[in-house]
């Protein structure tokens, strides 16, 4: 069975904050990224880097979509959570959420959608059969069989933030 929450913690480095000690916003982008990568390696057995290079076919940042809520000081720790929120034969799009490390706040939530790319041509292709395998164990059950006209983000975070709040 499959992880459908990855987590891991991170630690807020001095280089990514604002002269205020704030973590500087593309950042939260950044951090919650390279979660998700570090959950494709270590949850699902995918290195995305090692996958680009024997199938040419790699993913793409085609939209983020980002609420800051409580801002992230410098040295302080992190949770961040990500979750497969959509797949088709050519997107994806995932769900970061940071917490403070010890869950009692919601700094940001994101929302990053990605197209799977050919490297060599530059134009979108149709995952491969593993990946799509991969992709329909790993997407949140609530998100199975939705159309990507069906996605809310306001509507989401608010839920997110309803959910957050009954279960603290």
């Amino acid at each position: 069975m499959f992880e459908k929450y990855p987590k891991s913690t991170m630690r807020i480095d001095f280089q990514d904050c604002d002269p205020f000690g704030h973590l500087s916003n593309g950042k939260y982008i950044d951090y919650i990224h390279n979660a998700r990568t570090d959950h494709l390696r270590d949850y699902y057995n995918l290195d995305i880097y090692e996958h680009t290079e024997k199938t040419q076919n790699t993913w793409m940042v085609s939209k983020n979509k980002i609420i800051y809520l409580i801002q992230v000081l410098f040295n302080k720790k992190v949770l961040i959570e990500t979750q497969l929120i959509y797949a088709d034969q050519r997107r994806i799009i995932f769900q970061g959420i940071m917490f403070s490390e010890n869950k009692e706040n919601i700094h940001a939530i994101l929302w990053s959608e990605f197209i799977y790319v050919n490297i060599n041509s530059a134009r979108p292709v149709k995952h491969e059969d593993s990946i799509r395998d991969l992709l329909g164990n790993i997407i949140l059950n609530k998100y199975k069989n939705k159309k990507i006209d069906d996605y809310d983000f306001d509507k989401t975070i608010k839920e997110i933030k309803i959910e957050f709040k009954k279960n603290k």
